[in-house]
């Protein structure tokens, strides 16, 4: 096995514990200290303002803020359509039904996904937990879920503060190993024509692309918390940069997604694919699959200055294919058509590597000025 691989593993798994270990922390400062200032302010609701705090402790002070303003918007939401309706109407439990009816249908209909479970907790907050008088129970709700937003926010400040390098360093190896691992299966599921694997990993794709669209939504976070501490030039260079490096990497996915769709349909007839296309296909994948491991040992490593190597596309394979297909009966030309996506594929996934590793490059200049 590729040495890049292993050392990728490992750094993946340290990656983990080291995230996982941080967010616990962070969220235990968060509790404690929400605790005890909300049993200054508002001590008849500790259980919102401790809650508040695990909620709105994220990666980034800017990504907390987004998710606190969340927060306080879904309670109020919630809040005031309970308190009004307990008001006019009355208090039993048909109110609450009409209540919770209202809220997540104006959630759904307006796309408020976010706003969704919150604001269902703050109309059952407002029945069951009932304060002096309706207004009250909303001032205290609403102190709650501030005091809880404030203490995660200064938490989140202080760790972004001095650990936002190595969180994009740590979130990056771990986004490039995740991918790499996935591909491997690809490779070997190709070669095999593995029906069964090629579906597993259809949706495994589906569940790494959404692991990056999170990462990708923490980098630009990121950047724009730097924006707003008006941080050096360089660091903001660096943030933009892995937002880059996760955006390639994404695209990277999609093709590889879409190559187990268009393989898993091939596989029963792979046998009637021109051999010399094959032979094509799997050099692509020994080509891809070296280009990985040097941006891999190069991130690792922290290697900018020995020369990038691009991989180049034969675009003849492309015109070669589609000559055929014009001559093709109906079934082959279905198979030839589904060939052609699979080059076509090839083709942006080598586009998105040469570019993945530029990305990497500058990534890696700028970290090392800056250290």
């Amino acid at each position: 096995m590729n040495k890049s691989v292993l050392k990728n593993k490992h750094f993946s798994i340290r990656e983990y514990l080291v995230s996982s270990e941080i967010y616990s922390l962070k969220c235990s400062i968060s509790v404690i200290l929400a605790y005890f200032i909300a049993k200054i302010i508002v001590p008849e609701d500790l259980l919102s303002a401790t809650f508040t705090a695990i909620l709105c402790v994220k990666p980034t002070f800017y990504s907390g803020l987004m998710e606190g303003n969340d927060q306080l918007f879904a309670s109020l939401l919630g809040a005031i359509i309970t308190t009004l309706l307990l008001h006019f109407v009355g208090y039993n439990i048909f109110v609450m039904s009409f209540a919770l009816f209202i809220v997540i249908s104006i959630c759904i209909n307006r796309n408020w996904n976010n706003y969704l479970v919150v604001a269902i907790f703050s109309v059952l907050y407002v029945f069951i937990i009932p304060q002096q008088t309706e207004l009250n129970t909303i001032i205290v709700r609403i102190l709650a879920v501030l005091c809880g937003f404030f203490t995660a926010s200064i938490i989140n400040f202080i760790f972004s503060l001095v650990r936002y390098q190595s969180f994009l360093h740590f979130r990056t190896s771990y986004s490039l190993n995740i991918v790499f691992n996935e591909f491997s299966k690809t490779v070997k599921a190709n070669k095999t024509a593995d029906i069964q694997g090629l579906d597993k990993l259809y949706s495994s794709y589906e569940n790494v692309y959404n692991k990056l669209s999170v990462f990708a939504t923490e980098a630009y976070f990121i950047q724009k918390e730097l924006d707003i501490r008006k941080s050096s030039e360089i660091k903001r260079k660096e943030a933009y940069n892995i937002s880059r490096i996760i955006e390639n990497l994404k695209m990277t996915v999609r093709y590889l997604q879409d190559i187990t769709f268009i393989s898993q349909r091939l596989a029963p007839k792979h046998e009637k694919i021109p051999k010399d296309w094959k032979n094509k296909i799997d050099e692509y994948w020994i080509e891809i699959e070296k280009k990985y491991s040097t941006i891999i040992d190069r991130f690792i490593n922290k290697e900018f200055s020995f020369p990038v190597k691009l991989i180049s596309f034969e675009s003849e394979i492309i015109y070669d294919v589609t000559e055929k297909i014009k001559l093709a009966d109906e079934i082959q030309k279905i198979i030839f058509t589904e060939t052609l996506s699979i080059f076509m594929d090839f083709q942006q996934i080598i586009i998105t590597l040469n570019n993945l590793e530029f990305y990497i490059i500058e990534y890696l200049k700028e970290d090392i000025f800056e250290n």
